[in-house]
């Protein structure tokens, strides 16, 4: 896993990823001398950009957020992930502790504007070589986190499936968009794999505001056990593009939306 994180940190270049410096084994107290000492235990060290806290300590941290702010931070979620799904990688590990935020202060005629800078990180889990138009391949393990992963892989601890990869990462992506809008972790009151599996087989999912409907259309399509769109997050980044610019053009950005966190905690939507 450590090599192959490496690698892939190694080969990619993109904004939304985070920038790969080195790699290095060491002891515990880092001391070059303890290489060559049998009797101490060594450590693997990934050296990266330092970033300012990941998207879940951010929400907990940001009371009141605009519609833009949230919509920018999806949007370089996505580009991410279509570069890497170009690249034929899979991330099968995206959740919200897996994005890195740097709040960024701009003064633009004496107003001060905030924007993020947003980075993928944790490719451990992720599988290389995947096709453009993945095939459907047999996993005989499961990988992720629960609240994160799609319907298939977590059916895939019970009984031998065929998953694909890139389908599973569009779902993770609209559970984080989910939690973005609502701050809490999706079925965050549910303990347990076969909990959260049977709630996604009922057709529940997490609740969202009610304020903003382009995105909880956007989000509920992705989310479906049959999504309607492609599963494709170059599909996702134009609507995500399109959502941002219908949203900027005349918009006063101090009086645009703002977003807290709902009372109930699930969605229930005979469609799904």
């Amino acid at each position: 896993m450590f090599i192959k994180e490496v690698s892939i940190l190694a080969s990619l270049s993109h904004p939304n990823l985070v920038t790969y410096y080195f790699a290095m084994k060491g002891s515990a107290n880092r001391s070059i001398e303890s290489f060559v000492t049998k009797d101490k235990k060594e450590y693997l060290y990934i050296g990266m950009e330092l970033m300012q806290k990941n998207l879940s300590n951010m929400l907990e941290d940001e009371k009141e957020v605009s519609y833009i702010f949230l919509i920018d931070i999806m949007y370089q979620i996505a580009k991410e992930m279509c570069y890497l799904h170009d690249m034929h990688i899979a991330h099968r590990d995206l959740k919200s502790e897996n994005i890195l935020v740097n709040i960024v202060e701009s003064k633009i005629m004496n107003k001060i504007v905030r924007h993020a800078i947003v980075k993928v990180i944790d490719f451990g889990m992720s599988k290389i070589e995947v096709r453009r138009n993945p095939k459907a391949t047999e996993n005989n393990y499961i990988y992720g986190s629960l609240r994160y992963m799609a319907l298939k892989a977590l059916r895939n601890k019970f009984q031998s499936i065929e998953m694909c990869h890139s389908e599973a990462d569009v779902y993770s992506f609209a559970m984080i968009c989910s939690k973005i809008l609502s701050k809490e972790d999706p079925f965050y009151d549910v303990h347990g794999m076969k909990g959260i599996l049977e709630r996604i087989e009922k057709g529940e999912r997490p609740n969202l505001p009610s304020n903003c409907n382009d995105l909880i259309k956007i989000i509920q399509e992705y989310w479906r056990l049959n999504p309607l769109y492609p599963s494709k997050f170059a599909n996702i980044c134009e609507r995500l593009e399109s959502l941002k610019k219908k949203h900027l053009v005349g918009v006063d950005l101090e009086n645009a939306p703002k977003f807290e966190a709902t009372k109930n905690n699930c969605h229930q939507n005979v469609k799904f």
